[in-house]
């Protein structure tokens, strides 16, 4: 339609003739705005609180997670957790993870082994068992006293575990099974490269699955020199975020064959290949253990003269096997041994090897025409000390491992607790689990001597303060003797 067209519509000629045209339109462009102002919804003005209120976040995408390669990956290391947990256990009253390596035998921390021993020792003390511990100033683990006619020491009752050794060099506990486990496969470490997947499987103390995957920096399989071991230069580097709270780890690749076993250590977790965690532990199973006192017969002549039926004398005594020196000397008769009577060195021979590494093995022998008692601590199967120290102190109901060497920068020496006796005036003193005793009455401890402060408090009948670090703080803790005792910090 033309401008002249619209011109000619009856209404527009009209006013156009009347020049009225114009004025018309500009009132119905008016009408209009009026209009639209009228039915539009009102405008919200923003307050300044408003305007500087931060905007929700949009809905945050979520692909399928039961289809991401997360997904598939946790599920996956979580199968191989599940099929491993046979092969792992838990040990002692404060659950540590053991790995099975063989039918039955496990490996575990030699912080376990301490735990077991000094576990073992506070229940002596609660029986009463320990009553023929010494109590002199030499520093002898069992110097002996007069013959006491009290009962022998009950036999330990049957537990799911026992302690084989404990292998200094490579901190590694190693303990018999009561009954046969299926071990964990063995992976091929020559056949990983780098990068490849891996995890640390292990427990937590309510038994529950822990699984913490990585990578595999570098592997080296064992070199096949027979006559330098099986398993001669093997190593594993790994990458895995270890939780704080690892004890013990399996590490295992993708197929759940065992790369390697983390141990707990005083310098932080150490390392060691499986196959290599494998001959430690057979070794300490198979080798012969090391007798560190050794005995001869006694004839019938010579029983007749030193006046006694049974007994054999004691040739030797290896004095590095014993911390910090053998109460058991050369020249003594041993007449019992562990509660039992010892009719020839075959025999004394059987009861010295059933004893458990750490054990206090009561004994009974002739010495400078005298029967007189005593203890001593079981060596190793290498004739080596164990733990370098687990002393009870029975009247004050403590049993404390002595760390001659700081553990961190600016930490003194000390006794460290292991275990507190349950009703003991330790216990109602407040001392704890894992408090370090690192003065007596004001004074330090002379690394020289350590336990003669300590034995003093023992025959003592007067309160004492003890000094304690617990938790990176020190407090004071007073022992009083009797069954009225306190606690003082």
């Amino acid at each position: 339609m033309t401008a002249r067209s619209i011109l000619d519509l009856p209404g527009i000629r009209e006013l156009h003739s009347r020049n009225l045209l114009f004025p018309a339109v500009v009132l119905l462009a008016v009408v209009v705005v009026l209009l639209h102002g009228a039915f539009a919804p009102p405008v919200h003005e923003e307050s300044a609180e408003e305007a500087t209120k931060p905007l929700d976040p949009p809905p945050a995408f979520r692909p399928d997670y039961e289809k991401t390669p997360l997904a598939y990956t946790a599920d996956y290391w979580l199968q191989v957790g599940e099929q491993w947990r046979p092969h792992i256990i838990l040990i002692g009253s404060d659950p540590t993870p053991a790995i099975v390596v063989a039918p039955r035998l496990a490996v575990s921390s030699v912080e376990t082994a301490d735990d077991l021993i000094a576990e073992e020792l506070a229940l002596s003390i609660a029986a009463g068992e320990a009553r023929s511990e010494p109590e002199d100033e030499s520093g002898a683990d069992g110097t002996p006293d007069e013959e006491s006619n009290g009962p022998p020491l009950p036999r330990r009752d049957e537990t799911p575990y026992r302690l084989v050794s404990v292998n200094t060099d490579h901190e590694v506990a190693v303990f018999a099974l009561a009954t046969a486990t299926p071990p964990a496969p063995l992976a091929a470490l020559n056949e990983l490269q780098s990068g490849a997947h891996a995890a640390a499987l292990s427990l937590n103390p309510d038994g529950s699955l822990r699984i913490t995957p990585g990578v595999v920096v570098s592997a080296q399989g064992a070199t096949d020199i027979p006559e330098r071991g099986r398993s001669v230069g093997e190593t594993l580097d790994l990458a895995i975020p270890f939780p704080e709270e690892t004890r013990v780890a399996a590490i295992t690749d993708l197929d759940g064959g065992l790369l390697g076993v983390a141990f707990e250590t005083k310098d932080g977790l150490k390392i060691i290949p499986a196959r290599r965690v494998r001959d430690i532990a057979r070794d300490a199973n198979e080798t012969q253990p090391c007798v560190s006192i050794t005995t001869q017969d006694l004839g019938e002549p010579m029983r007749k003269l030193l006046g006694v039926t049974t007994g054999v004398f004691v040739e030797n005594v290896r004095e590095e096997a014993f911390f910090p020196e053998p109460s058991i000397r050369s020249g003594d008769i041993i007449l019992r041994w562990a509660g039992e009577t010892v009719p020839a060195r075959e025999v004394f021979e059987q009861l010295y090897r059933v004893q458990e590494p750490g054990r206090l093995v009561r004994y009974l022998v002739l010495r400078d025409g005298r029967r007189v008692s005593g203890a001593t601590r079981m060596p190793d199967p290498r004739c080596r000390p164990v733990s370098l120290g687990i002393v009870p102190f029975k009247n004050m109901g403590l049993v404390m491992k002595w760390e001659g060497a700081p553990t961190s920068v600016g930490m003194p020496a000390g006794w460290r607790v292991m275990s507190v006796v349950a009703g003991s005036s330790a216990e109602t003193a407040g001392l704890q689990r894992d408090d370090l005793v690192v003065a007596i009455q004001g004074r330090t401890l002379k690394p020289d001597s350590p336990r003669n402060a300590l034995e003093r408090l023992e025959r003592g009948s007067q309160p004492s303060v003890l000094t304690v670090s617990r938790e990176g703080r020190l407090k004071l803790v007073t022992i009083l003797r009797g069954p009225t005792s306190k606690s003082g910090n």
